[in-house]
């Protein structure tokens, strides 16, 4: 016997046993009793021996003593038969429960079960109580049994449909056999059934890759626990990196939809009381996506013939009605470059009649079609095969597009044009005919064409050729040029036309006059004198530079290289000094109305808008008038370029910008301009300008170069701000802002019931004080220059729970001070750093925390060491401790270092830090040596 060996038993009288017997092999069974065969059917009926599959059951349908005995069930096939044995005894036995019954909690208008956990042999009688009360005698008709109260299958427990708040009281399950009697009491309470708190009502249409949430949240009593379940289509949900259950939250989360997430959702919200008790929500999901692309598309007839059509069978909507098709075509000149064909709609005749004046002559064709729907358009299909459609050829159907001439030098002028795409060359021996001429004024040479001497024509034979050089042009004479497209078939319908003149000399004179009308923290106004063209030519525009070259420079500029003018005087570290010069860089009205063009006093830097038609009136000439009467000594004094004291050592020059965006326009500062508007400038910056005339002949010289400092403003938010909670107290750290604008003045740290605290410049750690236990703050801190304060950077932080003791501190940093101390430096513990928000997804709990907030949180370790103290002795001795003053580590007064004088010289001693706050006395720190007068 492999996996049906018999075991002895002891059945309860007047019950039905089903004995099994099985093995491997397909065997035949014989079942005995003390050594007599068992036939299939006693001839009372009572016991029956049937096989089921591949078992052998003996089935006695009311046991009683007279089946007392010793069985054998024999298993055998033609290679082999075993046994196995086992005893039948029938014991009678008085009813004993075997557990307590109560007490047991039931579900308003919920089906109540009430167990009776007897065990009698034979079976018992079984009768139920309430109050004393007989409410129920199992099997029994009597008329004291309550029509309400009905008897379990198993005819002992008590079942109590719809569970009214009356049914509580003391229930009595009374069990008694001719071997005597047994009862047990439950007190029974009813409770409330599970409500729905939030649950999915609406049925949605979800866009794919989008993220959707169902809330499912329940409520019941007290006496249970509600757990939740979730059901797709009537199957288990799978819970992923992209679907998770947020237990905190109640709610199913699925991230970047996908087309199978559509599907009825069902939410169960279930307990057990001790009977299962359930509710269900569902709602049906839609996700919609762009339409698969077509499964298959071909061509119908002949391409050559022009009697094509275009087929394709439809793959799947995605739940989305289709809108229209989308045609491409791509040749084997240029299989990455696709044209599309007027759309197709849905409603429209199928297959679609290819219109063969829309594609190239003379080509190898291949089709793709896109599928487009409400959410957008679908991948596209896989295209056809090129050799299914080949067109014949015919005559090009343009020319070039463009053409113009490009003049260099003096007596330079080359023809550039955009060539014809290869796939358009219609046929064969594809060419160009170029042809010029000098523009005449006079009327009798208006329609004739000069051409190079020995020809009629120019033909370039290369189709990817774009350009071809005019000899002899002359200097600065306009000229007129056509091109025209041609192949064994023809040529084009039309010619491409252009003009353009000879080339000339670049410009020879730089600009002057290159000044600042006015500055603020992000833009600048200059302006600058125009500059002539030589000989008979022309200035096309102006090009222009610019660039910072550090923080905060002292500087002034030349002016036509004979007057120096001190534009800015800035030294942040004397006030006095700042504003002085701030005034020297001030407009004042009265300066304004001493000009010719005025423009509305503003703050703010100019728009776009202002740009060209409000450039404030240039206050500098006045300046420069009063400066002639200085000692001409100092007219010739070189630029000053002087750095501050708070300036970066490793500042790099900046490359120039060129205020250029068209390589054929090379600036948009066109001939007649001579002002400009510079933008998004950095502040507190010191910027280089530079500008120089251009024409066709090249760039002329630069200008002298303009300096000039951009205002400060508000900075940027303090840097890598973290937090470091406590049970009372916070320590908040950063570093200065990155984009600083100006000097730091200081810091400003607040938030709701934080105390409001200003910071000097240098200060890079406050604590945070007066808090209370476990409770959510939020910190904010923010920087001020002169300008202004800055954007303010907030942390969240809780603080703990309980009062602590100072932990155990570092071992202190121990440098020599002096010739006989040593500064002794406390060192906090290492704290413990919090797991950022979110995490993997299908981590259980995941962390609710709003993003941004929390990110750089750290938790203290014990009580924060509001004071501390140093205890010190020579090292190698055996003297007495001693030990420093308390110093405070927190307000006004915070410091983290003792120096301790009058010891030793030249000798080391044993040095240990100790924390204390309201709590009591930390543990001591162990112990670092330190050198007098010297570092260890």
């Amino acid at each position: 016997m492999v996996n049906g060996e018999l075991r002895d038993l002891q059945p309860t009288l007047y019950t039905r046993l089903e004995w099994p017997c099985g093995a491997f092999g397909g065997p035949a069974y014989h079942w005995y009793k003390n050594g007599v065969l068992i036939s299939d059917t006693s001839p009372d009926g009572k016991v029956v021996v049937e096989r089921r599959n591949s078992r052998s059951y003996l089935i006695i349908k009311n046991v009683t003593d007279a089946n007392n005995g010793m069985y054998q069930c024999t298993a055998g096939n033609e290679l082999d038969t075993i046994y196995s044995t086992a005893r039948l005894h029938v014991v009678e036995k008085k009813p004993v429960f075997t557990e307590k019954m109560g007490p047991v909690i039931l579900i308003a208008n919920r089906t109540g079960l009430v167990i009776c956990p007897v065990a009698a042999s034979p079976p018992p009688e079984i009768t139920w109580r309430k109050n004393g009360r007989i409410i129920l005698k199992v099997g029994k008709a009597d008329v004291q049994n309550d029509k309400r109260f009905k008897a379990a299958a198993n005819q002992r427990d008590l079942l109590i449909p719809s569970v009214k708040l009356s049914d509580a009281g003391t229930y009595t399950c009374h069990a008694k056999n001719r071997k005597g009697s047994a009862e047990d009491s439950s007190d029974i309470t009813v409770g409330k059934d599970i409500v729905w708190i939030a649950a999915p009502v609406d049925n949605r249409n979800v866009t794919i890759t989008l993220r959707f949430e169902l809330d499912c949240e329940a409520e019941g009593d007290p006496s249970y626990e509600v757990s939740y379940r979730w059901l797709r289509n009537g199957l288990p949900l799978e819970y992923s990196a992209r679907i998770h259950w947020v237990k905190e939250a109640n709610r199913l989360v699925i991230l970047d939809a996908i087309v199978s997430d559509t599907g009825t959702y069902t939410c169960i919200a279930s307990a057990e009381t001790p009977l299962y008790i359930e509710r269900r929500k569902d709602v049906d999901i839609v996700v919609k996506a762009p339409a698969n692309p077509p499964d298959l598309v071909w061509i119908d007839g002949s391409c050559w013939d022009q009697t094509a059509s275009l087929a394709w069978r439809v793959g799947a909507t995605n739940n989305e009605e289709i809108y229209e098709y989308w045609i491409d075509w791509s040749t084997t000149y240029d299989t990455t470059n696709w044209t599309r064909l007027p759309k197709v709609l849905e409603e429209d005749t199928k297959p679609v009649r290819l219109n063969f004046n829309l594609l190239p002559p003379f080509s190898q064709i291949s089709f793709r079609v896109t599928v487009f729907n409400r959410i957008g358009a679908g991948e596209p299909s896989i295209p056809t095969d090129p050799s299914d459609c080949i067109t014949k050829p015919a005559a090009p159907r343009f020319s070039p597009r463009e053409i113009k001439g490009v003049p260099g030098g003096p007596n330079i002028l080359k023809i550039e044009w955009t060539p014809v795409p290869e796939t358009f060359w219609g046929g064969p021996a594809f060419n160009y005919s170029v042809q010029w001429r000098r523009k005449i004024a006079s009327q009798q040479d208006e329609n004739r064409w000069l051409f190079l001497p020995m020809s009629q024509d120019i033909r370039i034979f290369d189709g990817n050729n774009n350009s071809v050089t005019v000899t002899n042009p002359g200097y600065y004479v306009e000229w007129e040029f056509r091109i025209r497209s041609n192949n064994a078939k023809g040529s084009a319908p039309g010619w491409t036309y252009g003009t353009s003149h000879s080339g000339q000399d670049a410009p020879g004179v730089q600009p002057s006059g290159l000044s600042p009308d006015r500055v603020t923290a992000r833009s600048a106004d200059i302006s600058w004198r125009r500059v002539t063209a030589p000989r008979n030519g022309t200035i096309f525009g102006y090009k222009i530079q610019y660039w910072h070259s550090g923080i905060g420079m002292q500087v002034a500029y030349q002016r036509n290289r004979n007057i120096t003018i001190d534009l800015e005087r800035i030294d942040e570290l004397e006030q006095e000094r700042e504003e002085r010069g701030i005034s020297k860089r001030s407009i004042t009205k009265r300066d304004l109305r001493n000009k010719p063009r005025r423009i509305k006093e503003r703050d703010t830097a100019l728009t776009k808008s202002d740009f060209k038609t409000s450039i404030v009136s240039r206050y500098l000439t006045s300046v420069g008038r009063r400066l002639r009467k200085r000692d001409t000594r100092e007219q010739n004094v070189p630029r000053i370029r002087k750095k501050r004291e708070d300036e970066d050592e490793n500042v790099e020059k900046e490359e120039p910008l060129d205020l250029c965006f068209n390589p054929d326009e090379p600036c948009y500062q066109d001939a007649s301009d001579k002002e400009l508007q510079l933008q998004e400038l950095t502040p507190y910056k010191t910027y280089h300008v530079r500008i120089a005339a251009y024409n066709s002949g090249g760039l002329g010289p630069w200008s002298d170069e303009l300096i000039f400092n951009t205002e400060a403003a508000p900075p940027g938010p303090p840097y890598s701000v973290n937090t470091y909670a406590y049970d009372k107290y916070c320590k908040l750290t950063w570093k200065e802002p990155r984009h600083k604008n100006g000097k730091i003045l200081e810091y400003e740290v607040y938030g709701r019931q934080i105390v409001r605290t200003k910071l000097p410049w240098w200060m890079r750690r406050h604590i945070i004080y007066n808090l209370n236990l476990e409770t959510v703050y939020e910190a904010k801190i923010r920087a001020r220059t002169s300008s202004g304060w800055g954007i303010p950077v907030f942390r969240w932080f809780q603080t703990h729970d309980v009062e602590e003791l100072p932990a155990k501190p570092l071992i202190p940093e121990v440098v020599g001070y002096g010739e006989d101390g040593v500064n002794v430096t406390f060192m906090e513990p290492i704290p413990e750093s919090l797991r950022k928000f979110g995490g993997e997804m299908d981590e259980d709990p995941w962390e609710l925390r709003p993003v941004g907030g929390f990110e750089n949180e750290h938790v203290g370790v014990g009580g924060y060491p509001e004071r501390f103290y140093v205890v010190y002795r020579r090292k190698y001795t055996n003297d007495k401790l001693k030990r420093t003053s308390e110093k405070l580590m927190w307000g006004p007064r915070d410091q983290t270092w003792i120096v301790i004088e009058k010891l030793q010289k030249d000798t080391v001693y044993q040095f240990a830090t100790i924390p204390v706050n309201y709590v009591g006395k930390g543990p001591r720190s162990e112990w670092a040596d330190g050198l007098t007068g010297g570092i260890v």
